[in-house]
């Protein structure tokens, strides 16, 4: 967390408004993503809607192995 909301601050972006894209294991009941939306209100879940079209792997499956699915 302490390296995304560095980043954030070194592009001049407002956590506030900036849009954060997750992707993994991560749900919103994950104590992570709580600790994320205290300080970046803007979070959403990347649409792996297409990739999974391309696949016969799950919703989860995809956003767990996004990167690889796409290399």
């Amino acid at each position: 967390m302490y390296y995304l909301l560095f980043t954030a601050e070194q592009s001049n972006l407002n956590p506030e408004i900036f849009p954060l894209e997750l992707l993994g294991t991560i749900d919103q009941n994950d104590p992570f993503y709580a600790i994320a939306y205290k300080y970046i209100r803007n979070i959403s879940f990347m649409d792996v809607s297409t990739l999974q079209q391309k696949n016969s792997f799950s919703l989860t499956e995809n956003q767990k192995h996004y990167i690889l699915f796409q290399s």
